[in-house]
């Protein structure tokens, strides 16, 4: 539940969003007076990072009003982008930017009719959604596939993204790009407090390690076993006490005091089971016997993607 804001907080605009109103309404003159702009992915990027940053802090009830504005702009994001698809002949560098994305990725946003599947797969096929990733299209005729409907697969590969983004950002920095008057690692913490702001000093030289294996262990099929360990590990150095994740909550509670004596390494075995993938007869080693944990949400997973059915 979001807070309520604070009573004696100021109203009206304050010195930066005010420079930032002005600035953005600048730009738009410019451009509906024709002005040519030397570099428009500046403008692009800028205003897609303050709004990153604003859905990373929305805590207050009064920012419920910016749903339906974030709504509308995600239907006009998506309708420019759908109409690209629908329209563009194969060989329109637009068309193969966005097939370039998509491959890479498991899930890609539609404009979707209910009941209109013909639509929603022709424009799926286009852009190749999936192709080049561990966890692309459900197979056809899968009799129990993994499916995102499922919070807990939800959770594991928003984890995923989240690590590898932490891996591209944190460890691909060079040498020669580091800020002035600051080392690699001095650097590489700065980021990392900003990405990670929750996370204690004292274990950001443990996170760091935990990006090296992911970097040394590219998420695919054949390392999802190193990836139930990085994720476990991931899990419990930003929130060891599991307070943030709700689909995790009932690893610790069902369970009840045996983890107080146990302490970490009791977490670790249960979220590595939580995460892991059941051993079932596409693997050639036989169904899991494995019991599911008492959390409803942690059934046995797939073999294919360390995801829960």
């Amino acid at each position: 539940m979001m807070d309520q804001a604070p009573e004696n907080e100021p109203q009206g605009l304050d010195t930066i969003t005010g420079a930032f109103v002005i600035a953005s309404w600048r730009a738009i003159h410019a451009m509906l007076e024709g002005h040519e702009l030397r570099d428009r992915s500046n403008l692009l990027r800028g205003s897609a990072f303050v709004l990153h940053n604003i859905l990373l802090t929305m805590q207050y009830l009064r920012d419920q009003s910016l749903i339906k504005d974030l709504a509308v702009l995600s239907l006009e994001l998506t309708r420019f982008l759908d109409q690209i698809v629908l329209n563009a002949p194969p060989d329109d560098p637009r068309l193969k930017a966005l097939q370039e994305l998509a491959r890479s990725e498991p899930m890609w946003p539609l404009l979707v009719r209910p009941g209109d599947n013909k639509l929603s797969l022709a424009k799926l096929e286009k852009l190749q959604v999936g192709e080049h990733t561990p966890i692309g299209a459900l197979p056809r005729n899968a009799k129990r596939p993994a499916s995102m409907a499922t919070r807990s697969n939800r959770l594991a590969l928003d984890l995923v993204k989240r690590i590898q983004n932490r891996v591209e950002a944190c460890l691909q920095i060079r040498q020669d790009g580091v800020l002035p008057d600051s080392t690699l690692e001095e650097t590489r913490q700065a980021l990392l407090r900003m990405m990670e702001p929750g996370i204690p000093q004292s274990r950001y030289s443990q996170l760091v390690e935990i990006l090296h294996k992911a970097r040394k262990h590219p998420f695919s099929s054949e390392a999802l076993t190193q990836w139930t360990g990085i994720v476990s590990d991931f899990v419990l150095c930003v929130d060891p006490l599991l307070q943030t994740f709700p689909e995790l909550k009932g690893i610790k509670s069902s369970a009840g005091a045996k983890y107080a004596k146990n302490g970490e390494s009791r977490l670790r075995s249960t979220l590595q089971k939580f995460f892991s993938p059941a051993r079932d007869s596409r693997t050639g080693r036989g169904k899991s016997k494995r019991k599911s944990l008492a959390n409803p949400l942690s059934k046995p997973l797939s073999s294919q993607v360390p995801f829960a059915r």
